[in-house]
């Protein structure tokens, strides 16, 4: 499920300035350092896993690991419920 809001982890060499420039992309709606990481919240899980790589290369960032936080069955089904 795709279309639905995603949070992602991410742990990079430089999190504030991937942070700032992930807000600038449009399939980003939200960023937070949390414990060391990066919370990022997009709308859009293809547009964000494609603009990524490109981001942090444009600013000279290295991603160290990329995590999807809400993948569960129950996180899907609460989401659905929702709706």
């Amino acid at each position: 499920m795709t279309d639905r809001p995603h949070t992602f982890t991410v742990s990079s060499s430089d999190d504030r300035r991937l942070a700032s420039a992930l807000m600038a992309d449009a399939s980003v709606f939200g960023a937070e350092l949390v414990g060391g990481r990066v919370a990022i919240r997009t709308a859009d899980y293809g547009a964000f896993t494609r603009s990524l790589p490109r981001i942090a290369r444009e600013i000279r960032v290295t991603v160290f690991e990329v995590a999807p936080t809400d993948d569960s069955l129950e996180s899907v089904f609460s989401y659905l419920v929702r709706r």
